[in-house]
């Protein structure tokens, strides 16, 4: 999708901060079923006359041990807030592949979400093609630790 740059205004942004905290995120080893990752729920109220919301994150991960890697990311949305979690469908799905290598990288996407009214919850969720394309987020081969930075935001 092409958005004209002079369009691209951030209004109201909000972005999870888990860096600064003392309960930073935990890992996740990703399996075949949907896991929240944490660190990715974040509620936003849109700019009012906004064109588009923005949903915008940033993951570090490392694979498992294995020479594969295949993850499908998907963001869902709690509509009125009473923890009812409901996927937006299959356009807001994002699959990322690594075939024969060994490796860790930053899993960097953004999902472009028609705006709404007042306040909603949004998160992603992860699983794996099979339990030997897992991998682990939130941390390098070498054990640091890097929260995932999420970013929300309006475009007028």
């Amino acid at each position: 999708m092409y958005i004209n740059r002079k369009v691209m205004i951030e209004k109201n942004l909000s972005i999870s901060d888990v860096s600064h905290s003392s309960n930073a995120m935990s890992t996740l080893v990703t399996s075949t079923t949907n896991q929240v990752i944490p660190g990715s729920t974040i509620s936003y109220t849109p700019a009012n006359n906004a064109s588009k919301v923005v949903y915008d994150f940033h993951m570090q991960f490392h694979d498992g041990g294995t020479s594969h890697n295949l993850s499908y990311l998907q963001i869902e949305h709690d509509l009125v807030g009473d923890g009812t979690w409901t996927a937006l469908g299959a356009s807001y799905r994002l699959s990322d592949a690594a075939v024969y290598s060994n490796f860790q990288g930053l899993s960097v996407g953004r999902f472009f979400l028609a705006p709404w009214s007042g306040s909603r919850s949004l998160r992603l969720i992860i699983n794996t093609y099979s339990s030997s394309y897992q991998n682990t987020l939130h941390e390098d081969e070498a054990g640091n630790h890097f929260d995932p930075i999420i970013k929300v935001y309006s475009l007028m």
